[in-house]
């Protein structure tokens, strides 16, 4: 039994890999970007609630992980309490987040002002592996 249960264990977490690491590095990143031009209090307060967003994410993405749910038991779950499917089949973090809240995110980035040679963070950016 304890043999069986480390294997499914493990195939959960090996399902939520491709989900989960870009998430992670996501997290890096805007941890990154909190550590400069700390005086310029409206992008830390962009950047605080985008990272609350990704903390969000990935707590769910921990709580589903305990419950042995894959991505797809996990979509099945959702559905299954009469709430709407993740879109494009939960195949990015990305997904989890609903539209309204990625919509007040991104206008929040857009509205922080432009800075001559300084790379813009775009936010629930999707890697080129899809």
């Amino acid at each position: 039994r304890r043999a069986n249960s480390k294997r499914r264990n493990a195939q959960v977490l090996r399902w939520w890999e491709p989900i989960h690491a870009p998430l992670t590095n996501e997290i890096k990143v805007v941890r990154s970007m909190q550590q400069h031009d700390t005086d310029n209090t409206e992008r830390q307060e962009v950047l605080s609630a985008y990272m609350a967003v990704l903390m969000r994410v990935r707590s769910e993405i921990t709580l589903a992980k305990h419950q042995d749910l894959t991505p797809k038991g996990l979509q099945a779950k959702r559905v299954e309490s009469g709430k709407p499917p993740y879109p494009n089949d939960l195949t990015h973090w990305s997904d989890m987040v609903p539209e309204k809240v990625r919509t007040q995110i991104q206008e929040a980035f857009d509205s922080l002002p432009y800075k001559p040679k300084a790379k813009r963070k775009t936010p629930f950016e999707r890697g080129n592996t899809d």
